[in-house]
């Protein structure tokens, strides 16, 4: 079975207001950098689920994202979002062996980040022993 943690970031919060091409461009630029990253070991756009059947193609939403991380890259796979996200309200969910956790970040100080961080490492860790 594998260690992998699936992480969804959803800061479509942040972006109210923000015109649609740039929160497709900034969707579109935190999607080739995670790609990028180590710990990363597949990220996806999240597909919207109220595109109506028979619809040329598929559309995807702005401003969530979910990565597979290796085992032990949470950490830093949430210090690469943050880094590129600082300051915006986020909902980082991770989901490990069919268990899922939502932590909100939408109203955390900079300073504060990394207890969200230990908040979700610790989740992980739980929801890894509990298999």
């Amino acid at each position: 079975m594998s260690d992998n943690i699936c992480l969804t970031i959803d800061w479509r919060t942040a972006n109210y207001g923000m015109p649609d091409s740039q929160q497709e461009m900034l969707t579109q630029q935190l999607f080739r950098e995670l790609k990028h990253s180590k710990v990363v070991q597949s990220v996806r756009r999240v597909a919207d689920s109220s595109v109506p059947d028979g619809a040329m193609g598929a559309q995807w939403l702005w401003s969530i994202l979910t990565a597979e991380i290796t085992g032990n890259g949470l950490r830093k796979a949430c210090h690469e979002v943050y880094e590129r996200l600082a300051g915006a309200p986020m909902d980082l969910t991770i989901e490990v062996h069919g268990h899922a956790q939502k932590i909100d970040a939408k109203n955390v100080r900079p300073d504060d980040f990394d207890d969200v961080i230990e908040k979700l490492v610790a989740a992980a860790q739980q929801m890894k022993a509990a298999e």
